[in-house]
């Protein structure tokens, strides 16, 4: 839920010292409402929206390198694809991804990306049950904790059904 996100971020800032940077990524028909509930529920974090045009994200990404600009950097997931490099690039204290039911067909390409991002503490959001193959479970498993648990192509037990 936003709020529940916002008030996690909002606590990590006031009482633990973690002002981030923190990276959201979103669907994109969302980016400006997650805006919005920053700005009304948590004013005091400086958000930072990456979306735009090339010459725009050119100009946003020289902006991360000047200490403390923003706490709270949310993009879409179109756009943190496509600019990959320059996302592994920075030290993420949280990086949360929301609605990841949406997600499903993303490629093995689209997961590696999102594994390659550094960051303290990871959190997915889901809006639904989970309702996924085994393949995905183990996936958001692994991304969630990738020192403990092994990538699903290398987990020795395939079940019977022939589900990966």
């Amino acid at each position: 839920d936003l709020l529940h996100v916002i008030a996690l971020l909002a606590h990590l800032a006031c009482n633990e010292g973690n002002w981030g940077p923190h990276l959201l990524v979103v669907r994109s028909c969302r980016i400006l409402k997650w805006e919005l509930e920053f700005k009304r529920w948590c004013p005091g974090l400086k958000i930072h929206l990456y979306f735009g045009r090339q010459r725009e994200l050119r100009k946003k990404r020289q902006e991360w390198l000047e200490p403390n600009t923003f706490n709270v950097c949310i993009t879409s997931y179109k756009h943190l694809f496509k600019g990959r490099q320059a996302f592994v690039k920075m030290r993420w204290k949280y990086l949360i991804l929301d609605e990841v039911q949406h997600i499903k067909s993303m490629t093995v390409k689209h997961w590696g990306a999102l594994f390659n991002l550094r960051s303290q503490r990871r959190l997915l959001l889901r809006y639904t049950p989970l309702q996924n193959t085994m393949m995905e479970l183990w996936t958001m498993v692994h991304f969630l904790i990738p020192g403990i648990s092994r990538p699903y192509l290398d987990f020795p037990v395939k079940s019977s059904s022939g589900e990966n």
